[in-house]
């Protein structure tokens, strides 16, 4: 269970991030592993949307995959919940620190 939270948690905070130059063939990987245009993907993560500001989150790993870099940092609590008929729940409440 720990994997996946920390899977989710690095998403949902590279998804708070944006990055105004990120680099092409990085791009290239995610929209590959999307199945998406690689331009909608640098929209995306360059759009200056992010509330927790500009960050290289994203960069080549091994031959084929990438790496993702939050700032997870800056999280002050994760409070994750097993039960409720899911698998796992995760709450975040005044998390990030902007």
């Amino acid at each position: 269970m720990a994997e996946r939270v920390k899977r989710l948690v690095d998403g949902v905070v590279s998804a708070l991030h944006f990055d105004p130059t990120p680099a092409a063939d990085a791009v290239g990987r995610v929209a590959l592993g999307l199945d998406v245009d690689a331009a909608e993907v640098r929209e995306l993560m360059a759009a200056p949307l992010g509330p927790m500001g500009p960050r290289r989150v994203v960069w080549n790993f091994g031959a084929s995959g990438v790496q993702w870099n939050p700032d997870d940092g800056r999280l002050v609590v994760i409070l994750v919940r097993q039960g409720d008929g899911l698998p796992f729940a995760v709450r975040v409440s005044r998390a990030v620190a902007l």
